[in-house]
């Protein structure tokens, strides 16, 4: 569905549609057969014709150094101040955009009493804390052979202008470093299933997932 759902908004796009189908879901399963029809010069030809973006990354003092010469070669600087996404005119309202409409006009739905799944759930949550204060919840299911960590960290896509777009590369190499970790107890016999780990960053924070099994709980968490 989220590649239908992708496919969707490129469509009316897209110049290998040549038979105008009205089916969306025909289009996208001869996609790759249009693309086959393409002659192979047509491609490199267009592939030539383009301009690339060619990227310098260099530190301040030697950049002031050589301004004159980068400017004189057509390089423009890009900092946080012109090149952040939020300092953009179309983008600058995009937090007002995301806030709730009034009771008015947001559609609601009654709850019944007789809807179970939240209060189920509610009653095998517990909430507990660290020593350092870190907020622990906690559900259990008995019927699950697993164990699952979900850890929360502030901060996301959308944070401070200083540290934009480094917090999706701080979150990756955490839980690159959790992987490694718990890949040498793997080797080392501490688990008996190596766990799966993900992450996933959001606008304004960040998760950690951890799937490993419950007899590997203990050793997982240290």
């Amino acid at each position: 569905m989220e590649q239908l759902s992708d496919y969707w908004a490129i469509e009316s796009y897209s110049k290998t549609n040549k038979e105008n189908q009205t089916s969306l879901l025909f289009n996208l399963m001869k996609e790759n057969d249009y693309l086959f029809e393409i002659p192979h010069e047509e491609i490199s030809t267009q592939l030539s014709e383009e301009e690339p973006f060619i990227f310098v990354i260099i530190n301040s003092a030697d950049y002031e150094k050589n301004k004159n010469e980068y400017k004189k070669n057509g390089f423009e600087p890009v900092t946080t101040t012109t090149a952040a996404w939020y300092n953009q005119k179309e983008f600058r309202d995009y937090l007002n955009y995301s806030t709730p409409n009034s009771a008015d006009d947001t559609n609601s739905t009654e709850i019944h009493q007789t809807t179970s799944f939240y209060t189920d759930n509610v009653k095998n949550i517990k909430t507990n804390f660290l020593q350092n204060g870190i907020p622990i919840f906690t559900k259990k299911d008995q019927l699950s052979y697993q164990t699952t960590f979900l850890i929360k960290i502030d901060g996301g896509k959308i944070n401070t202008q200083s540290q934009n777009g480094l917090e999706e590369v701080i979150i990756s190499l955490i839980s690159n470093k959790i992987e490694n970790e718990l890949y040498k107890d793997y080797l080392n016999g501490l688990i008996f299933s190596f766990p799966s780990v993900s992450y996933e960053t959001f606008q304004n924070s960040s998760y950690i997932k951890i799937i490993c099994d419950k007899d590997d709980f203990r050793t997982v968490a240290k």
